[in-house]
């Protein structure tokens, strides 16, 4: 069945942007820091800050709004996340980095913000970026105006809404359950080793640069729009365990380019350029490559002498609160991204327990993880993907 395509902005009221106030004070204020990359809200250290009673009445959030980033993104991240709000309880504003996206009365809330948090997922925000003085922003007003949302009847607007709905808590569950596989992880690594800050148990404690096999090195692969032979790892790709090259990107790259930059056994990928501090640092470990893969400027691969570092050890401090601290305190920030480089992460220093326990340790990891893939917590992430692909071009529910 098809359809009335209409503009977004016909069936959102204007939408309202986002207060700062005057100082510290009562009212809740949500900033980008709050989103969840899954939609939600973080209300965990929400800032209270000093509004204006005619600014309260304007801008208060309702149950139900969309609150969509104007300002933000990076290399990895297009500007335009959109989060949902359905917090009854106390008066919320949203920053000035944001803007409340309303819809009218035939638009179902929850099937608006599907159809926003979509078009970020699959980047129909790129087109309608810009940058000014270092800050990627969203042409808010262009967008609303030249967007189109498929506009069925409401009672179907609810029921796909529902689907996703659905598909979403399924996928929640599954990453709370991939988080509690996590957390047990930490605490064998801190039964084991104790807090990396404190080394209460004493261990040697090294520069990294005196573990590495060879120098941290930074990518250079530039973007490119012809597909090449070769995948390339992005930000996008790391931040678990093992890298996702599910939806890795191939690009054309001379062949000593390729030789000084292919990925090997054991090498540990981080971010180590990007918008958000939140995922500075965040690595994956490289085991089993079934190709050539190379790795682009956002990303530092470090190569460590496996007699010395485990890898394995390795990946887990960096996770762990107190190895990040001492990673994020070796790090710097520009007016526009968060970064660390070659010389800032062999300047670190690590409690180095002997080898043949990193090994131990190694063995754990490897048994917690094999648990996590015999689960396939991966089957609920694509289901709602495809889901969420299919919900506007009236294949979910005729």
């Amino acid at each position: 069945m098809k359809w009335e395509m209409v503009k977004l902005g016909e069936v959102i009221e204007k939408p309202i942007s986002g207060e700062w106030g005057e100082g510290e004070g009562e009212t809740y204020v949500l900033r980008t820091t709050n989103f969840r990359n899954d939609g939600s809200l973080n209300f965990e250290n929400v800032v209270r800050r000093n509004i204006s009673e005619k600014k309260i009445r304007e801008k208060s959030l309702k149950p139900g709004d969309c609150i969509i980033e104007k300002s933000g993104g990076g290399p990895s991240q297009p500007v335009g996340r959109v989060v949902y709000f359905d917090n009854p309880n106390g008066i919320y504003l949203c920053n000035n980095f944001t803007s409340i996206v309303r819809p009218k009365a035939d638009v179902y809330p929850k099937y608006l913000f599907w159809y926003l948090f979509n078009n970020h997922l699959i980047g129909n925000t790129l087109s309608y970026q810009n940058k000014t003085t270092g800050i990627i922003n969203l042409q808010l007003e262009r967008y609303v105006s030249e967007s189109y949302i498929p506009l069925p009847p409401l009672a179907t607007q609810q029921r796909i809404a529902d689907i996703l709905d659905k598909a979403d808590a399924l996928r929640r569950k599954d990453q709370a359950l991939l988080q509690k596989y996590d957390e047990l992880a930490q605490a064998v690594f801190v039964e084991m080793f104790g807090d990396p800050v404190k080394n209460e148990k004493g261990w040697e404690v090294k520069f990294l640069r005196d573990c590495f096999s060879s120098k941290p090195r930074i990518g250079t692969i530039k973007p490119v729009t012809s597909d090449g032979t070769i995948k390339v790892v992005r930000v996008s790709e790391i931040g678990k365990l093992n890298i996702n090259l599910e939806k890795s990107k191939k690009v054309i790259i001379e062949k000593n380019e390729k030789e000084r930059y292919l990925l090997q056994e054991n090498d540990i990928v981080l971010a180590r350029a990007i918008g958000s501090i939140d995922h500075l640092g965040k690595a994956s470990l490289v085991k089993n490559l079934k190709e050539d893969v190379v790795f682009d400027s956002h990303v530092m691969r470090l190569q460590f002498n496996q007699k010395l570092l485990n890898s394995y050890f390795f990946y887990t401090w960096l996770q762990s609160p107190g190895g990040r601290k001492i990673f994020l305190e070796n790090s710097s920030q520009t007016a526009v991204q968060f970064n660390i480089n070659a010389e800032q992460i062999s300047r670190i220093k690590i409690a180095v327990p002997p080898i043949n326990i990193q090994c131990k340790f190694e063995k754990s990891i490897l048994d917690i993880y094999q648990q996590i893939t015999f689960l396939n917590l991966s089957h609920s992430t694509a289901l709602f993907q495809s889901l969420l692909q299919k919900a506007f071009t009236g294949e979910l529910v005729p």
